[in-house]
């Protein structure tokens, strides 16, 4: 029943371990080469993250 939730969410992984780490070099790049400043990326991620584990994500009451 969750295959579709489970094949997206590896979908986005590989696609995000490709496309973020490009996003922080062109950050870090932009910053004169300012590696510390460009893991607000990642920082940023953990807060979309936590943000969905803590309230984003509601469970469907069977039978409601």
């Amino acid at each position: 029943e969750d295959t579709k939730m489970g094949s997206s969410f590896i979908i986005m992984s590989i696609a995000g371990g490709g496309f973020f780490p490009v996003l922080m070099g062109l950050i870090s790049d932009a910053r004169g080469g300012d590696m510390q400043f460009a893991y607000i990326v990642p920082l940023i991620c953990f807060i979309v993250t936590g943000w969905y584990g803590w309230s984003g994500y509601k469970h469907k009451i069977q039978g409601a």
